[in-house]
């Protein structure tokens, strides 16, 4: 009888490490990134700021960089914080100021306290700042090889662009120009704006994806023709197309973000893998993070743009709901394994200790 109770205890057990498990899992992954980080870099951490707000990346494979989708990325951030507090109140607010709900699910490792307006305005100016002509088209630059899993080339050289960047800086720029009233932004806006919507393999970062218009998030100058097609990169830069055009009231039937909205609609498909999504074209499935801001950018579109994605959002939903499910879906990957070696660890060291403390007491 008593051995019963033990057994039936470790039972319950069991079931508490794999809720245990679902609750966690974003956060040991975290916690294994600035492990890897720590031990590559003496850094325990995966992104800092510096004195100026513009967000620092540590990568065990890349080592220190700045990484100009996190500028964007931390800019737009600390516009939120900023109007959250009521320290910047946009006059006549636009589409460019709407509420992101993915943002949420990004690494931010500042305190909202310490979020000021030169941070914001900081971020703006690096963009403006950082901008550079390739074939007469107007990119921010990746000046590092960035290693991509599945891609025929097994890495981007250096120097690249992103169309996810390029797009989603138009944003922070509109808002800087609402909050500052500096020509600059507006004028980087614009050359960003006829970037991203040229052509891929004449210095633009638009392609195409079961024919229909597609905006690149990497770009590769060498294979431009080659690309993964990223799912959130294309809806990131499909909201800074139609933040630029409803700031400059381009007309509908000349809104290039009307064909964006509907190729996301026509190939939402590609990137469907039952309770989980792919990250891009190319069958690398989503991490935990990006699942969830797939379906965070999904309900967006489904709720505001009239999308025929429920049925999508609801499958993906169960995943987001259910994290673990990554364990089922995901391929082979260092993070994968390291995290099965920390369930591992912490099932050994409390069941081992249960077993001492408790099933001592009941036999």
């Amino acid at each position: 009888m008593k051995n019963r109770k033990c057994y039936f205890f470790f039972f319950f057990f069991f079931i508490f490490i794999i809720l245990f498990t679902n609750f966690y899992i974003k956060d040991i992954l975290l916690f294994e990134a600035k492990l890897r980080n720590f031990i590559k870099n003496g850094k325990f951490t995966i992104r800092d700021i510096n004195k100026d707000g513009i967000p620092i990346s540590f990568s065990p494979k890349i080592g220190k960089y700045i990484s100009p989708f996190y500028v964007v990325n931390y800019g737009i951030y600390y516009s939120e914080i900023l109007r959250e507090k009521n320290i910047i109140t946009p006059q006549n607010p636009n589409l460019c100021w709407k509420e992101d709900e993915s943002l949420k699910y990004w690494y931010f490792p500042i305190n909202k306290d310490k979020v000021t307006l030169r941070y914001f305005k900081n971020t703006a100016d690096w963009i403006v700042n950082n901008l550079q002509m390739i074939n007469g088209k107007a990119h921010l630059i990746y000046r590092f090889n960035w290693p991509y899993p599945k891609y025929r080339y097994k890495f981007i050289k250096a120097p690249w662009w992103s169309g996810l960047t390029d797009g989603y800086a138009i944003i922070l720029l509109i808002r800087a120009y609402d909050i500052f009233k500096e020509p600059k932004y507006l004028i980087t806006a614009t050359k960003l704006y006829k970037s991203v919507i040229y052509p891929v393999d004449k210095g633009g970062s638009l392609t195409k994806l079961n024919n229909f218009l597609w905006i690149e998030e990497y770009v590769d100058p060498l294979h431009p023709l080659e690309t993964p097609k990223v799912l959130n990169g294309m809806i990131y830069s499909f909201y800074g197309v139609k933040c630029y055009e409803e700031k400059f009231n381009v007309p509908i039937n000349l809104q290039f973000s009307e064909k964006l909205v509907q190729s996301i609609e026509k190939n939402i498909k590609v990137f469907d893998k039952g309770f989980w999504s792919y990250y891009d074209a190319i069958k690398n499935t989503a991490n935990i993070k990006y699942h969830l801001i797939h379906v965070a950018l999904l309900k967006d579109l489904a709720d505001n743009y009239q999308l025929k994605l429920t049925k999508t959002y609801n499958n993906w939903g169960i995943g987001a709901k259910f994290p673990i499910l990554w364990i089922f879906y995901s391929d082979f990957s260092i993070a994968k394994l390291h995290f099965f070696i920390d369930v591992i660890l912490i099932f050994i060291i409390i069941f081992g200790l249960l077993k001492f403390i408790i099933c001592k007491r009941l036999l």
